[in-house]
Order: C-alpha cells, then sequence, then structure tokens
C-alpha cells in the first residue's frame, strides 16, 4: 500500500461534503487504500460509522475549502 497524505484525507473530506462523493482525489487508488482513506477518517472523528460528516468535521472542511475538486 501506497503513503496516502494528510491532504490527500483532508480532500476527499471536503469533497464528500461539498460534492456528496469523494472524488477524483482517491480514484487513482486501490480498493485497500480507499478503505483506508474512509477508515481514517472516521478514526479521526470526521465520520461516523453511517458515513454521516460529524460537528467535529464542519471546522476542518470550512480551513480546507481550497482543496474542494470533483
Amino acid at each position: 500500500m501506497r503513503n496516502i497524505s494528510d491532504k490527500t484525507i483532508l480532500t476527499a473530506l471536503v469533497n464528500y461534503k461539498c460534492v456528496g462523493y469523494f472524488g477524483k482525489c482517491i480514484r487513482h487508488f486501490t480498493l485497500q487504500e480507499r478503505s483506508f482513506v474512509i477508515d481514517e477518517l472516521i478514526k479521526r472523528g470526521y465520520l461516523d460509522s453511517d458515513m454521516n460528516l460529524t460537528k467535529l468535521s464542519q471546522e476542518v472542511i470550512i480551513e480546507n475549502l481550497d482543496l474542494a475538486q470533483y
């Protein structure tokens, strides 16, 4: 498995909020690596186990809106 940067994880979070899906930032990863990104978002407390955004994620998303892709 490749190293996945913190920026990629935050970009996936912002895309999920703004677009409704994780977008092209994780498209080129394998299924295992995509799973790692989602698990990391849950572990950090940005998503709950039902893939809903938490209150903690709102501040992070606002601070990183410049990372939004489609």
